[in-house]
């Protein structure tokens, strides 16, 4: 089984409005009545979550590589606060019966779990600006947690085990890919066996920000919901754009077997 963790884009949300456009007749103003993407949870139709469950990477990956899957949040988004809690918890719940083969971490912004230079970056009153070795050594650290737990997943051999009927797990405990371009170059240069590069026409990225939110002259690709939907307020990865992640992934599962 493939454990997955991460935030909303793990979760695939924005997905469920695709759905409503092209399969229920929403319009575009329809749709951003119910922004923010939290609309997912109680009033999405049964199809139009199905949509979402079977479009975003975890399902892609889980598909191509024919392994059973798991997402590792409750609901959506999250942090990589949270993607060690929920690691913490799934070390604890399979502990007994080691049913993870490797666990999938997206990283997400770093920001997200340092509200005081967050608070600083939008509004400027923080007095003291943190210097990049700060900043760096705040990434490294979230990095470092996250992969500390996960190691704790990893399927062991079992010399007494010697003709169990499962074959040798050839992967890593965990393989991690990263939203921002930050978060991807430390885990590249720190954990480089682990690290998923985005793989996307013929180039290779630290992180998928870099083919969504700054390569804008790509915008005709449809990588993100407002590509694929013009006047939507939402940069979360399409159907196609989970599809370029879940390519990544399944390249870099694929280089250990």
């Amino acid at each position: 089984m493939i454990l997955f963790l991460g935030c909303s884009y793990t979760w695939g949300s924005g997905l469920q409005y695709e759905y409503l456009h092209n399969e229920e007749g929403w319009s575009i103003e329809e749709i951003n009545k119910v922004l923010p993407y939290n609309y997912h949870l109680e009033h999405l139709s049964y199809n139009a979550d199905q949509y979402r469950k079977q479009n975003n990477w975890p399902n892609l990956v889980a598909k191509e590589m024919n392994k059973a899957f798991v997402i590792g949040t409750y609901t959506n988004g999250g942090s990589n606060l949270t993607t060690t809690l929920y690691s913490i918890e799934h070390c604890h719940r399979t502990s007994r019966t080691n049913s993870i083969t490797t666990t999938i971490v997206q990283f997400s912004d770093w920001l997200r779990d340092v509200a005081d230079v967050k608070i600083q970056r939008y509004f400027g009153n923080i007095k003291e600006i943190p210097t990049q070795k700060w900043i760096d050594n705040t990434i490294l650290h979230q990095i470092d947690t996250v992969a500390e737990n996960l190691e704790s997943l990893a399927i062991r051999d079992d010399p007494n085990l010697k003709d169990h009927k499962y074959p040798k797990n050839p992967y890593p405990s965990w393989i991690g890919l990263s939203w921002r371009d930050d978060v991807g170059k430390l885990l590249k240069k720190h954990y480089p066996n682990n690290f998923i590069p985005i793989n996307y026409k013929g180039s290779i990225y630290d992180g998928f920000e870099s083919i969504t939110e700054k390569n804008v002259i790509q915008n005709d690709d449809k990588l993100r919901i407002c590509d694929v939907l013009p006047g939507v307020d939402d940069t979360h990865l399409s159907s196609k754009g989970c599809k370029v992640i879940a390519d990544s992934i399944t390249r870099k599962l694929k280089s250990y077997e």
